[in-house]
């Protein structure tokens, strides 16, 4: 008798753990954020950055500054980055995108902007089956980092228009409808020749100049 009194709580017990467990999983920023709260811990800065007039002039000086001074390194703040990369995109052939932001992760960024759609093949268009406005969210994320002295390198690794994965190996039909100085799937861009290094991570792109050993 006792058995099957326990059998259910033990059902029970574990659908219980489960929900827990999913619901932790679900809410765990908000968790996250209540405790840090609690300890009075600061809250982690976003890896989101959006473009600023200001943030591209200081993102500019703190470079030529680096490649000058030879000083060891600097991190540009996703601002800054956010404000770099509009303005390399300004010069894309499709035109300048719009509401762009740029989220940084460990060695990867991901591009989001809203872009002109009459440049994209209509071989993509076919495979998205659904009907594209004059302008969509494109989604394009990659490593980047140094591709030689005075050069950096944007390499695409995955592209997503209106919410829908563009096959791989699509991508290099679409990017140079978008990009400027494509190489295959790397984008291409210079850099001051002074900056021997760009790695990417959450907080922002650490840049190295000539003062590293």
């Amino acid at each position: 008798m006792t058995g099957c009194l326990t059998f259910p709580l033990r059902v029970l017990f574990s659908l219980l753990l489960i929900a827990g467990l999913a619901a932790g999983w679900i809410f765990r920023d908000e968790l996250l954020r209540v405790g840090r709260q609690q300890l009075g811990m600061a809250e982690p800065p976003s890896p989101i950055g959006a473009p600023d007039p200001a943030r591209l002039a200081s993102g500019r000086a703190r470079m030529d500054s680096l490649a000058r001074a030879a000083t060891d390194s600097i991190v540009l703040t996703p601002a800054e980055v956010a404000s770099l990369v509009g303005d390399q995109l300004a010069r894309s052939p499709a035109g300048a995108p719009e509401s762009l932001t740029v989220e940084l992760g460990d060695r990867e960024l991901t591009i989001r902007a809203r872009v002109a759609t009459a440049p994209i093949p209509e071989a993509i268009r076919d495979l998205l089956g659904s009907a594209l406005g004059e302008r969509e969210t494109v989604e394009v994320g990659g490593v980047l980092g140094l591709r030689r002295q005075g050069e950096g390198e944007f390499e695409v690794r995955r592209v997503r228009v209106k919410g829908f994965p563009v096959p791989r190996e699509l991508v290099n039909r679409l990017i140079g409808r978008y990009l400027p100085q494509v190489d295959g799937a790397v984008a291409v861009f210079a850099v001051p020749a002074g900056i021997t290094g760009i790695r990417i991570t959450p907080g922002g792109a650490i840049l190295h100049g000539r003062g590293r050993r």
